[in-house]
């Protein structure tokens, strides 16, 4: 059994895992506090940089909201290394997500439709904290983002205003200790716009409280 766990790892084997949808379904609701649907099929690739492929999935709105949907994505897929994590980083390979719609709302109180309901964690004794201070993890590198076909659309209900923005494309990498390279094209409202982003490495960009990219 061991033999065979290290022979997936270094192979690489794709499995379809749409069985356990209904399990996925109700791990993803139960942690961000709202429906999650996914009507399309799931699969991972077993290897020492597993991968994560989801398509058709749908977040529910907050109540009270003008769309049915918080979130619709046609394909989401992430790849993550196993062995950064036992030395405490955290390196994706690659992150895709494809024909997603994003519905961002406020109602006519201010409150914002992207602050979830998420059940609330035990408060945990200060040897135990000071034990996830020590093994705390950190995002360390991210080797390729490709975003496609994004929507953004948010409505202010007390100022009745919307905006709609759309990332056509977004292809950028992160690698380990280097710096941050993104490139953008899409639209907002009527205008088009074409970014090319550098910024310094990603672990210094998540640790300043002020953004680090700069337009070229």
């Amino acid at each position: 059994m061991i033999a065979a766990v290290l022979v997936l790892g270094f192979i690489g084997v794709k499995l379809d895992m749409s069985h356990l949808r209904p399990a996925v379904e109700v791990a993803a609701g139960t942690a961000l506090g709202r429906d999650v649907t996914i009507n399309g099929p799931v699969s991972v690739e077993f290897s020492n940089w597993p991968e994560l492929e989801v398509s058709d999935i749908k977040i529910a709105n907050a109540a009270n909201t003008t769309q049915p949907d918080f979130l619709n994505a046609g394909l989401a897929r992430m790849r993550i290394g196993i062995y950064p994590l036992l030395r405490g980083h955290i390196n994706i390979a690659e992150i895709t997500a494809e024909r997603v719609t994003l519905n961002l709302e406020s109602d006519a109180q201010g409150n914002p439709n992207w602050v979830f309901d998420r059940p609330e964690k035990p408060i945990a004794s200060e040897s135990v904290q000071d034990h996830v201070e020590e093994k705390s993890i950190v995002f360390a590198a991210l080797d390729q983002i490709s975003l496609k076909e994004i929507s953004i659309n948010y409505h202010d209900a007390a100022l009745d205003e919307s905006l709609s923005f759309v990332l056509g494309s977004l292809e950028g990498t992160a690698p380990e200790d280097e710096p941050v390279s993104l490139n953008l094209a899409g639209r907002i409202q009527d205008k088009e716009y074409d970014l090319e982003l550098r910024g310094g490495p990603l672990t210094g960009l998540l640790d300043s409280e002020t953004p680090g990219l700069s337009k070229s």
